[in-house]
């Protein structure tokens, strides 16, 4: 491990995981009925806060909004090395009844985090912000600039909407650039996977093609990971 690599994990703070955790959880962005503007501009706020350049756009219709937020950390050029995506919203809670605790409360009780998306996916967004704070903090030299995409519409699709989600909205609308791609574990045995050409989860196979046509090379250098944990009911905490 080179001393840079070793200076951005030294800024890695878990505390700051995990309180950006509970606050993306408790931040109750639910889809259907898709009013999700709350929880963009937090993360948008937070990301400026870290000397990022944020960018919200998206689109609306009847009774709902998709707004998504693009940071970026620039390096020595405005091409892309990585981008990191992960989605905002979460479906209903449906019957209260069947929760242990509050789902919008992000109670932490033995180490575990208990709420609403704590996996799908705001656990991987909060590591995945958590970690290009550490970077932004740790200013290693970059050749590439590194990005960061918190996109609104995975859970449900309006009938009105023209675009299927705020991944699609953004790439086809001329705001990504060809980068690998580390989205939301597909699974419970896949903790997040680095892919030369777009990654497995939502919206994938769009960004995959998307890459494609832009002639990113398979294989291209990622530099290295952070690795995101999560599973379907919970996060822990530690």
């Amino acid at each position: 491990m080179d001393t840079d690599d070793r200076t951005v994990l030294d800024h890695l703070d878990e505390e700051y995981l995990l309180w950006l955790l509970r606050r993306l959880v408790q931040i109750p962005s639910i889809n259907p009925p898709g009013h999700l503007a709350p929880i963009a501009h937090f993360v948008a706020e937070e990301m400026r806060a870290q000397g990022l350049q944020v960018e919200i756009a998206g689109d609306a219709g009847t009774g709902w909004e998709r707004p998504n937020v693009l940071a970026i950390l620039p390096g020595d050029t405005a091409a892309w090395g990585v981008l990191f995506s992960a989605h905002t919203d979460v479906v209903p809670a449906y019957d209260l009844h069947l929760w242990s605790h509050d789902p919008f409360a992000a109670a932490v009780v033995d180490g575990v985090v208990f709420g609403r998306g704590t996996a799908d996916c705001k656990g991987s967004l909060a590591a995945m912000m958590a970690a290009v704070r550490a970077v932004a903090q740790a200013r290693p030299p970059l050749s590439r600039s590194l990005a960061l995409l918190a996109w609104a519409g995975d859970e449900w699709h309006p009938p009105d909407a023209r675009w299927f989600n705020g991944e699609t909205y953004m790439a086809m609308n001329g705001h990504l650039h060809p980068a690998p791609y580390v989205g939301q574990p597909a699974d419970t045995e896949r903790r997040g996977r680095l892919h030369g050409r777009g990654a497995e989860g939502p919206g994938a196979g769009l960004l995959r093609g998307w890459c494609a046509g832009h002639r990113l090379p398979a294989g291209a250098p990622l530099g290295r990971g952070v690795p995101l944990q999560g599973d379907a009911q919970q996060l822990r905490a530690r």
